[in-house]
């Protein structure tokens, strides 16, 4: 197998850039907001990656023999794995341990720890290793640098210690700090081993790598530097810094004038009727904070009739990893919400489910308020996307635990506590009744802040970090970032 170019890299992420019909004949770019971020990047930043990704789609294979040069993204290399495997690895360990325990959900009524996690974790190790063993097999040097992009990889970089070239690992999640209390089996301690391997850890926020740095303090035999955000442990040290996503904003634009989206503009508009309109566009997921919402949206017309013949709530939801038991409880939940609120104030809300990226951005040019009350969030890209698209001087309502918040909270109203429904129900009223000119000057505050560098140069500073490093010197990405 011909490795890679000399100067590209090793891209890792839970999903390649395509999946093979099941023929094996035609390629379909696969859906994910990391996915589709990690395209543009190398597309925009001609950045000619080795891509790696696990597969349980035997067809996946003759996706190797597509020319990704042509597409801008270098060749993808699917790692085949068993689905039963797969599943131990994504599901059972990724979705019903590794997420909610970096979203603090553990702390929710939606999840409870669970320690009989021996078979998932065995699986989930299977799976690091066998990406890793790829690394190893199609890199073309040793001193190639290697990206790990996501939670679903926390273990992998310790498997990498004998690669000479830098390692860097990019958590799109947030990191809620755990405490030796609430890990009496170690397992944090484990993934804060595995991560560790890395010699460079990128965050979506501050917040999220300030409190990565005070659980290695906790749980970790390390030494913490807060002030240049370098960890010093038994194996080397690793940095730390903040490096925000971009927005894509090209691709939103696309979107934005698509006919099929302006068709969706005229059928949402049909639909509010001429009221004002609440908008959230969220995946139904617990960490979305889904529920509070949507009882929020109910107490305020409780609280203040004169709304409810004016406002209606416009969602667009996309069900999500329905197949873990916690999910498909609390999309019932949510379901059960909406139909309370929809039999007390008929034509209230409006409620759209599934994927279709064309229709949410209908929404998002549509709405008079944005809600985004999430109850951790690495980044939140919706809330910037809002800022970019909308049309309507509309009001960003923001829960201060999202990455969107370090960059937007001047301009938005802040929710200090997205789940006190009370507090909620307050920014929404205050959303609503807010003046015609200051919406304006938050609007355009929103618009300036939002945009910050396009997905190339994201990804270039990535490996500018990482041979920075290689060369001895420290990485440029920001610590402390800019408050």
């Amino acid at each position: 197998m011909r490795g890679p170019q000399p100067d590209s890299f090793v891209l890792v992420s839970d999903r390649g850039p395509v999946t093979m019909s099941a023929d094996g004949r035609q390629a379909q770019e696969r859906p994910g907001s990391v996915t589709a971020l990690l395209r543009e990047g190398l597309q925009e930043g001609a950045l000619p990656a080795l891509w790696l990704a696990p597969t349980t789609n035997p067809a996946d294979l003759r996706s190797a023999d597509l020319n990704l040069i042509d597409l801008g993204m270098g060749r993808f290399v699917p790692v085949m794995q068993d689905p039963d495997v797969y599943d131990g690895y994504y599901n059972e360990f990724g979705a019903r341990f590794a997420w909610p325990l970096l979203h603090g959900l553990f702390q929710s009524e939606h999840f409870t720890y669970r320690p009989e996690l021996s078979t998932a974790r065995d699986h989930n190790t299977e799976v690091q290793r066998a990406i890793t063993s790829a690394v190893t097999s199609a890199a073309g040097s040793v001193r190639t640098p290697v990206i790990f992009h996501d939670y679903q990889f926390l273990a992998a970089p310790a498997l990498l210690r004998g690669w000479s070239g830098p390692v860097g690992f990019f958590l799109h999640t947030p990191w809620v700090r755990t405490s030796p209390r609430d890990d009496p089996a170690g397992e944090v301690r484990s993934l804060l081993t595995g991560v560790l391997g890395a010699d460079l850890i990128w965050f979506q926020s501050r917040r999220w790598a300030e409190e990565f740095l005070r659980t290695c303090e906790d749980l970790c035999s390390v030494q913490v530097h807060h002030r240049s955000g370098r960890i010093r442990h038994a194996w080397g040290t690793t940095w730390v810094r903040v490096l925000p996503v971009p927005l894509g904003a090209r691709r939103l634009t696309r979107l934005a004038h698509a006919d099929t989206t302006r068709q969706w503009q005229a059928s949402l508009r049909h639909q509010v009727a001429g009221r004002r309109v609440i908008c959230r566009v969220d995946r139904a997921d617990p960490a979305k904070n889904l529920i509070r919402g949507f009882e929020a949206f109910e107490a305020l017309l409780d609280q203040h009739p004169d709304l409810r013949s004016d406002v209606c709530f416009l969602a667009c939801l996309v069900p999500s990893r329905t197949s873990v038991p916690e999910y498909a409880r609390y999309l019932d939940q949510v379901q059960a919400v909406l139909d309370r609120t929809a039999t007390k104030y008929p034509g209230s809300v409006m409620v759209h489910f599934g994927q279709d990226a064309h229709r949410a951005v209908a929404a998002l040019t549509l709405y008079d308020v944005l809600l985004v009350n999430a109850v951790n969030d690495g980044m939140n890209l919706v809330a910037r996307e809002g800022a970019l698209l909308n049309a309507q001087a509309g009001v960003l309502v923001l829960s201060d635990r999202t990455g969107s918040a370090d960059l937007l909270q001047r301009h938005c109203v802040r929710l200090r506590d997205p789940s006190d429904v009370g507090q909620t129900v307050s920014a929404l009223y205050r959303a609503l009744r807010m003046p015609e000119q200051e919406r304006e000057h938050r609007a355009a505050g929103l618009a300036a802040a939002t945009d910050i560098y396009s997905p190339g140069e994201w990804l270039t500073r990535q490996l500018t970090d990482l041979r920075r490093l290689a060369e001895g010197q420290e990485p440029e990405s920001f610590w402390p970032p800019d408050a």
